[in-house]
């Protein structure tokens, strides 16, 4: 062991004894997580050179009837969609609305959508 690992290891002491908690030192960087853990530790990132600015959040709003409950005058027991909305942090908005589509093209339309989004981002 040459001196200056001694040192290091006579500092460390000292240091861990003014600590309560290994949270408490900058250079660990210990998450319960351990695919977290190990990406900040290796500083890799799993957005592959994306800036932030380049991120868009989207946010899916799914209003439902709970089943046991009238829909436009029909008792059902299965929960029904009434409307699905889209909205992305950079202002697009999409509503598909089951007044006009049954669920299933609804659906289909919202699924779509999102896929386009997907489609124009890559």
């Amino acid at each position: 062991m040459g001196s200056s690992t001694f040192l290091f290891c006579i500092n460390t002491i000292k240091t861990v004894g003014t600590r309560s908690s290994y949270q408490d030192f900058k250079e660990i960087l210990i998450r319960a997580d351990a695919v977290r853990q190990f990406l900040l530790q290796s500083g890799i990132t799993l957005f592959k050179g994306m800036k932030f600015e380049e991120l868009v959040r989207l946010h899916v709003d799914i209003q439902f009837v709970p089943a046991g409950e009238k829909k436009r005058n029909k008792k059902s027991s299965e929960e029904q969609i009434l409307v699905i909305t889209l909205a992305t942090s950079d202002g697009n908005v999409n509503s598909f609305d089951t007044r006009k589509h049954n669920e299933q093209s609804v659906l289909e339309h919202a699924i779509q959508c999102i896929n386009r989004g997907r489609s124009r981002r890559h």
